[in-house]
């Protein structure tokens, strides 16, 4: 951590600003790219509604770096 405000599940409210941001991102390239949330998670290996989480912007579904580098391609 990089000592600052924690909130409850100790995310540093830095941190769950980064992750809102990126979430909205994944979603919003996801829609670029003509995807449907059923078809990146298709592509990804993950169920529909994971992908649904982790584009919330109050997101409180972890995801791996191997999935975010899935969801990239």
């Amino acid at each position: 951590m990089l000592g600052g405000d924690f909130l409850e599940d100790g995310i540093e409210i830095y941190c769950k600003r980064e992750l809102e941001t990126l979430s909205l991102a994944i979603g919003y390239y996801r829609k670029k790219r003509g995807l449907t949330q059923s078809k990146l998670a298709s592509l990804a290996g993950v169920s529909r509604q994971h992908i649904g989480a982790i584009e919330s912007p109050s997101m409180r579904r972890p995801f791996s770096v191997e999935l975010l580098i899935k969801i990239c391609y």
